[in-house]
């Protein structure tokens, strides 16, 4: 007798069917693991190969507008040095011109050519970061406020002017002068993109930088910062635009609307501040400037009362130093016109050695800051040092990037800027010996 015992096919094959099924599940899972893997991996290769790209554009932007500044700032100095020359002695010459003469007439086309071509090194000054400019702690709020209130009686029609103010009382150091030019050069730029019309967007707010950032053109450092943010809506700038949009006289305008020199300004005044800029932008969707200006929280100094007049000069002795024998003879004629019992030097080390010698012997120095051997503010760091007190003003044509800043921390009195002014010397020496 044959006995046969047997199993539905389908019963018997479910196990392995179910062992199969989740096989395939979990080959299906580990393929999509990879998948999303490989992704990622190609994800960041490609983002880090971005960052990499925008990093070596922003070096070398940086890198280039540097070496336009360093050559931009060493041409002004010594056109601020012929410039002296001219200025100094054409007011002596217009002194002894005869009023009315067709020499007066001469002689005074001759200063207003001179003095166009002072404001002009002093717009590559501002962008080579060498301007002899005060350093002082002030609120960025109403330089913003006052600019805005200038070009809203200008706005051209169409114009919008969107304003949020987010950083009530912050302040930063250096110039007010310069950042309300930065602020206005910015705004007439976003006001000019915008012919059609259009927002012209103003934000001012504060934000703390935990990490180091790669910006358009510079790089941000970790700290506080006071946030200002000009936004237009206009045509926007093209990559070939954004490589040179911050290179002195570099413009996309007709000849006759612009100099190139607005936005080269604005770069220079946020070097000098410390700061970094950012711009975004795309042709056709308008461009937006973010200028990260240093957060300063140390309080605004009162303040100082200044004299109406200089008063009375009785022969007082003033020291004056310059590498350019020139402007040293030009500087001590100014002086004894003005009453004063000037003795010059060309040789700094020689000057700081009669001051150390005789510490009594002078109510004041005016020196250059450029100097071989022995510059102007290590000549008064010296001074101070050594416990010396008397006035110091310090003239420069160039004196490098935060030339304020060091000139304070030196001990300076004054900083002013070639080519200097009789009227502008006399005042600011009769108010630092008014104020001994």
């Amino acid at each position: 007798m044959r006995v046969l015992v047997s199993r539905d096919l389908g019963v018997v094959l479910r196990t392995w069917r179910q062992a199969a099924e989740l096989a395939g599940v979990a080959l299906a899972v580990l393929l999509a693991v990879m998948a999303a893997a490989v992704y990622l991996v190609r994800l960041a290769d490609r983002r880090r190969a971005e960052a990499q790209t925008a990093l070596l554009a922003q070096v070398s932007r940086a890198g280039r507008l540097e070496a336009l500044g360093t050559l931009a700032g060493g041409v002004a100095h010594d056109f601020n040095n012929v410039l002296a020359g001219i200025v100094g002695f054409g007011e002596m010459a217009q002194d002894a011109a005869a009023a009315g003469s067709a020499q007066a007439r001469h002689l005074d086309k001759l200063m207003q050519a001179a003095l166009r071509g002072k404001a002009l090194v002093e717009r590559i000054l501002a962008f080579s970061r060498g301007g002899a400019k005060a350093s002082e702690v002030f609120e960025l709020g109403p330089v913003v406020d006052e600019v805005l209130t200038l070009l809203s009686a200008s706005l051209r029609s169409g114009v919008e002017l969107e304003t949020r103010y987010e950083a009530p009382g912050a302040q930063i150091e250096g110039d007010a002068t310069q950042a309300f030019e930065a602020v206005m050069n910015l705004c007439t730029n976003a006001m000019q993109a915008m012919p059609q019309g259009g927002v012209l967007s103003v934000h001012l707010a504060r934000t703390v930088i935990t990490a180091p950032q790669v910006l358009s053109h510079t790089q941000l450092a970790p700290g506080q910062f006071v946030v200002l943010t000009v936004e237009d809506r206009g045509s926007g700038i093209s990559p070939e635009v954004m490589e040179h949009l911050f290179e002195p006289f570099f413009t996309t305008k007709a000849a006759q609307s612009g100099t190139g020199l607005g936005l080269a300004v604005v770069f220079g005044v946020v070097s000098e501040f410390g700061g970094a800029i950012d711009v975004q932008s795309s042709p056709g969707r308008g461009a937006r400037f973010t200028l990260y200006l240093p957060e300063c929280t140390r309080g605004m100094r009162p303040a100082d009362a200044i004299p109406e007049s200089v008063g009375t000069v009785s022969g007082q002795r003033v020291l004056v130093v310059d590498d350019e024998p020139e402007l040293v003879a030009l500087t001590v004629e100014m002086l004894s016109g003005l009453g004063y019992a000037p003795q010059g030097f060309s040789d700094s080390p020689a000057a700081l050695k009669v001051l150390l010698e005789d510490p009594d012997g002078f109510s004041a120095v005016i020196t250059d800051e450029v100097m071989p051997e022995l510059t102007g503010t290590q000549l008064t760091r010296t001074l101070r040092a050594a416990g010396q007190h008397l006035p110091v003003l310090l003239v420069s044509g160039h004196g490098g990037a935060l030339l304020a800043q060091r000139a304070t921390a030196a001990g300076v009195t004054r900083v002013l800027s070639k080519p200097l002014q009789r009227a502008s010397l006399a005042r600011a020496l009769g108010e630092v010996l008014r104020g001994r």
